[in-house]
């Protein structure tokens, strides 16, 4: 089953908006997943394939560079912080797009959403700490209720205050991989926790920075972390923690 017990203290920081229906009955990530396979390609035409995007960031002394990301609002995208800070680029990033729901050329042009915000944890300005490499950033919109996630929907966030829900959950991650227009989601396990960081066996590209780690419950996605780093002692890919 794809349901995971209910989380006890925080666990609806922001609740999901599906604007659609989530998985048919007859649908699941298992059904679409082969066991062999490390990414599936997949079309973002409905939730929450949608929700994820590419985000291309320009700096002040560095060529642009891209990352992945994910609505949580009408208008905000969760991605890394050193996706849109970084002091050896300059520091603050000067403008970044996001791609939303993105799969060709075509469908960029149509999808294009610029930032007017960038929101990243102090502690990742300040010190590069790998537990704090988490960004808001809101995006443009006509007028309050207007934002791309009315259409597109967005994913909801969960705070786990304990670790025992957390280890071997079962885990997705949608990401673009660097040069590239076409999606890929992975899937795997959390392997291990500690109070700011998540290790997980999901399998990633370049380009993945940002890209949220995602579970399901009642049949809806909640992301509890978001891919950051690769922690080379344990040889798993590591993840910013949220927390209540």
């Amino acid at each position: 089953s794809d349901e995971n017990p209910t989380p006890t203290v925080g666990f609806a920081i922001r609740e999901p908006n599906r604007v659609s229906a989530w998985f048919s009955d007859s649908l699941s990530v298992r059904e679409i997943v082969q066991p062999e396979q490390s990414f599936v390609e997949v079309k973002p035409d409905t939730y929450p394939w949608r929700c994820f995007g590419k985000l291309v960031v320009q700096w002040p002394s560095y060529p642009p560079t891209e990352a992945s990301a994910t609505l949580v609002d009408e208008s905000w995208i969760l991605t890394a912080g050193h996706a849109v800070y970084r002091e050896e680029r300059g520091g603050w990033a000067t403008a970044a797009t996001f791609l939303q729901g993105v799969e060709d050329s075509r469908t960029a042009r149509q999808r294009s959403v610029i930032a007017v915000e960038l929101c990243v944890l102090s502690g990742w300005v300040n010190e590069e700490a790998n537990d704090a490499d988490l960004a808001f950033v809101r995006l443009h919109s006509e007028a309050k209720g207007h934002g791309i996630g009315q259409v597109a929907g967005w994913l909801g966030l969960a705070g786990y205050d304990d670790d025992r829900q957390l280890v071997h959950r079962n885990i997705n991650a949608v990401g673009y991989p660097t040069g590239s227009l076409q999606p890929l989601y992975s899937k795997g396990v959390i392997e291990s926790v500690s109070d700011r960081m998540l290790l997980h066996s999901a399998n990633t590209k370049k380009g993945w920075s940002g890209a949220a780690l995602w579970t399901v419950h009642n049949r809806l996605p909640i992301v509890v972390g978001l891919h950051t780093a690769f922690d080379y002692i344990q040889n798993l890919n590591a993840s910013t923690r949220f927390t209540s």
